[in-house]
Formats: structure tokens, C-alpha cells, sequence
């Protein structure tokens, strides 16, 4: 049951009680039309106590479609790569299994 009293319930029992049935759309309405009010709310929330030139930051970066922004990160990872290869190289030759680097990898991003 979620804060508003909605409750999906309602749907899994085996027979379907149209009166709770009929009110599930009101309150999913009325769940919906709460967390737009929260989100208008978190936007000012955010936004008011930004600087103008804050604001202006983003559209800078993409003004070119953010190619510099893109070839940065592009190679940083790059970078990134060739730290780990270099030290899954210095695993092995000291007879470790690099295999351990690739797993935690696996695990982090998934």
C-alpha cells in the first residue's frame, strides 16, 4: 500500500471487487497529480538560488553539440583503460589472475 492508499492488491485477488476496482484510477490520478505538484516544487526549489550565470553553464558546454566536453571524456576513459590494462599486465607477470580486475569490473557495471 503506497502513502495515498493505493494499492495494487486490488488486481492479484482472484475475483475483482469493482467498487475497489473503480477507485484505483482516481487514486493513481491523484498519486500522479501529487508528484507533480513535488517535482514543480523540487525545480524552484533548485532553481531560485542558482546564479545567472549557473544556468547559462550547460548551454556553454552544448553550444558547439559539447564536443569538447565529449573528446574530455573520451579521454579520460581512454586513459582510465590503459591504467587498467597496464596494471592487469603487472598482475599477471607477478603471477596474479587478471581475471579478478575483469569480475570486479563485471560487478560495478552492469
Amino acid at each position: 500500500m503506497f502513502a495515498n492508499g493505493f494499492s495494487c492488491r486490488v488486481f492479484c485477488e482472484s475475483r475483482l471487487n469493482e467498487v475497489a476496482l473503480t477507485l484505483q484510477p482516481d487514486q493513481v490520478l491523484d498519486a500522479a497529480r501529487y508528484l507533480k505538484h513535488l517535482h514543480i516544487g523540487l525545480l524552484a526549489w533548485i532553481k531560485n538560488p542558482l546564479t545567472p550565470e549557473q544556468p547559462a553553464k550547460p548551454k556553454e558546454i552544448t553550444k558547439d553539440g559539447g564536443a569538447p566536453f565529449v573528446e574530455a571524456t573520451r579521454q579520460r576513459l581512454t586513459e582510465k583503460v590503459h591504467r587498467v590494462e597496464e596494471l592487469m599486465q603487472k598482475w599477471a607477470a607477478s603471477g596474479r589472475d587478471p581475471s579478478a580486475i575483469g569480475k570486479t569490473h563485471g560487478q560495478r557495471h552492469r
